[in-house]
């Protein structure tokens, strides 16, 4: 009797509207876990910085008093944007990310 009730239950779950509310809940998780591994793991900081009347002005100072993390975020949702339009190719997505992170870095903006 268990093994009927617990297959026709499994059965209701998959084919009734249950089972699109659970994969809405699973996605927004997804997106906080993305959110999460995006601000622990990825480091992105600026070294840029400037004068103005004698007064010495940080970008980076700037931008975490703004919002904490948002090169991090800027970056996550830049290769996002880049997958979403390109489709899923991750080997050239990184040798881009690469490069311009390079650049950026010889111009001393990060």
């Amino acid at each position: 009797m268990g093994y009927h009730l617990g297959r026709n239950a499994a059965k209701e779950i998959m084919t009734g509207t249950k089972m699109k509310s659970v994969m809405d809940a699973l996605g927004v998780l997804g997106l906080f876990m993305m959110g999460i591994m995006a601000g622990s793991y990825v480091k992105v900081s600026s070294s840029l910085q400037f004068a103005i009347n004698q007064k010495e002005f940080i970008v980076q100072d700037i931008l975490d008093s703004i919002l904490p993390g948002m090169l991090p975020l800027g970056v996550v949702l830049a290769l996002y944007t880049y997958f979403d339009r390109k489709g899923l190719k991750i080997t050239k997505g990184m040798l881009i990310l690469t490069v311009s992170l390079i650049v950026l870095a010889a111009i001393r903006i990060l």
